[in-house]
């Protein structure tokens, strides 16, 4: 069922029906028995168990890192607790609407837009597209910039935009810590990036894990009912180095089938399913570096292919993360800029940049 809406001249009044949290591990530490509170879980990575790690570099790995770990919570309960949370009840958002202003058709908020409806026509009829919105960033958190943390966080498409991105509300939060893998001792080797991207692969696949077999899941949603959801990756915001590591090739592959299908492709050619078997692991690498070097990518498993397609379709969920692709950008374009003006116009270049600035000052 799809609704017709019109478009809303200003954002929806709430109620504060619930108190809001404060961080998420001082909320922990101070009242595990909190209603809206999940515990975190803590696990070591066993290389060996970790698919297309480099084996043979183990041991100079943990020589360097020691075993990796990974903080997550069930993603499932968190996106439960969210669908459920009674601050939103009388928001929260169950199917798709066609929302106009004068006539004309506008896209507010993703409820409105043409994912769902899609979305909405393939499922059974009465459930609920329960819309995950993932977002991850690597960021210092530490005064001398040496330590760094890489958290993802979770929301709710079902959540209106100015509910689920307002600080106080609480409608994102905290779903895990990635190992952070970084050396100034390691980043040459050839075999090192590999082996950062099986990881990371693999812990994204434990954090996914509840939702790698398609159903419908009995959901506990506004008011406490119980609803028939249909999971489903709404969008995932990173920057471009995070792109890198979920996509991993061209363009014109970006789809789940097409990679998947290039991946056993690849250990194939590599490991003799598809020909002679290659007696020296040296010339196998070679062997990788060529065929995959043409299509920018590591021939890794990447962890979606195991959840259920379309509804998990990472090419077609991956957004650009504003503040390090857009607004990254135009820092180094204004950077650029004022070096053309220094080196085409010698001492007038500083005057020229005065007034430009002066200028743009004068801006309302």
């Amino acid at each position: 069922m799809i609704a017709q809406e019109h478009a809303r001249a200003a954002p929806l009044e709430y109620n504060a029906l619930f108190t809001t949290f404060d961080s998420v591990f001082r909320t922990i530490s101070k009242n595990q028995s909190e209603k809206y509170t999940l515990p975190f879980k803590t696990e070591k990575i066993d290389l060996d168990l970790v698919p297309d790690f480099p084996k043979k570099h183990k041991q100079q790995f943990l020589e360097v890192f020691g075993q990796p770990s990974l903080i997550y919570r069930d993603i499932r309960n968190l996106a439960e607790k969210l669908f459920s949370h009674p601050l939103f009840n009388d928001v929260t958002r169950l199917h798709p609407a066609t929302v106009t202003r004068d006539g004309k058709r506008v896209y507010s908020d993703i409820y409105s837009g043409q994912w769902w409806q899609e979305f909405q026509k393939i499922s059974k009829e009465g459930c609920v597209i329960l819309g995950l919105m993932l977002a991850s960033d690597k960021t210092v958190i530490t005064g001398n910039l040496r330590n760094s943390a890489w958290p993802i966080y979770l929301k709710l498409a079902n959540t209106p935009f100015e509910y689920r991105t307002k600080d106080t509300l609480h409608g994102t939060r905290l779903l895990a810590y990635l190992p952070v893998i970084e050396s100034k001792r390691l980043p040459n080797k050839k075999w090192f990036p590999l082996a950062k991207k099986a990881i990371f692969h693999y812990c994204i696949g434990l954090v996914m894990a509840p939702f790698r077999k398609f159903g419908i899941f009995k959901t506990q949603g506004p008011d406490q009912k119980v609803y028939k959801c249909i999971p489903a990756l709404t969008a995932y915001s990173a920057d471009y180095q995070e792109h890198e590591y979920y996509e991993n090739g061209t363009a014109e592959l970006r789809t789940s089938s097409k990679m998947e299908h290039l991946y056993k492709l690849g250990n194939g050619l590599l490991h003799g399913t598809e020909g002679e078997k290659e007696e020296d692991e040296e010339d196998a690498e070679k062997e990788d570096k060529k065929i995959f070097m043409k299509i920018s990518m590591h021939n890794i498993q990447n962890a979606f292919w195991k959840l259920p397609q379309p509804f998990f379709d990472l090419h077609d969920s991956l957004l650009v993360d504003d503040l390090h692709q857009l607004g990254g950008v135009y820092e180094h374009l204004l950077n650029c800029l004022d070096k053309l003006i220094m080196d085409l116009n010698g001492t007038k270049g500083a005057s020229i940049i005065e007034e430009i600035n002066n200028q743009a000052s004068m801006i309302p």
